[in-house]
Parts: C-alpha cells; structure tokens; sequence
C-alpha cells in the first residue's frame, strides 16, 4: 500500500487518465480525479486503502509518470473539487 497526499496522487493520475495535451483539459482532469479520490476515502477501509492505482479506481503510476503539464494542471486547480447538494460528486 502506498500512502500518498492527495495532491501527490492527482499528479500521478493526470496524465494516465488523460493524454489531450492541453493545459484546459489537463485542468478538468485535475478537478475530476481530486473529487473521484475525495469520493472514494474509505471505499475499502478494511482492506486499509482507498481505490485501486488500475482503471478499477483511476491509473495512478506515481512520480514516474508525473509531466510539466499536468503538474501545472494540479498546482492551479490545487484543493478544488467538484460538488453536488455540497458532496463531492461520484
């Protein structure tokens, strides 16, 4: 188990969920995967994680896979999420 900031996270999953090399959508992106991860805290509480780094939750490959970009995208998107009836949207 890797135990990751959630920014950290969404760094390593921006460019795996998208590859449309504009900074826009990179930003969406962002936005998505930050309230997709906030959705899930505690989805597998007793198995002592939060998703799964494979398309069963969202492609999380860590620093290695980390672009200028999408780290752009994460740094002026940081801590935004996306809410519905003040929940973050599933």
């Amino acid at each position: 188990i890797n135990v990751v900031k959630l920014e950290d996270y969404v760094r390593g999953v921006v460019p795996n969920e998208l590859g449309f090399p504009a900074i826009e959508a990179q930003k969406a992106q962002a936005v998505a995967a930050r309230t997709y991860a906030v959705s899930k805290i505690n989805q597998f509480a007793n198995e002592g994680f939060d998703v799964f780094p494979t398309t069963m939750s969202q492609v999380y490959k860590g620093y290695n896979s980390e672009t200028t970009m999408g780290n752009q995208a994460v740094r002026e998107t940081a801590g935004v999420i996306a809410l519905y009836k003040g929940k973050p949207i599933r």
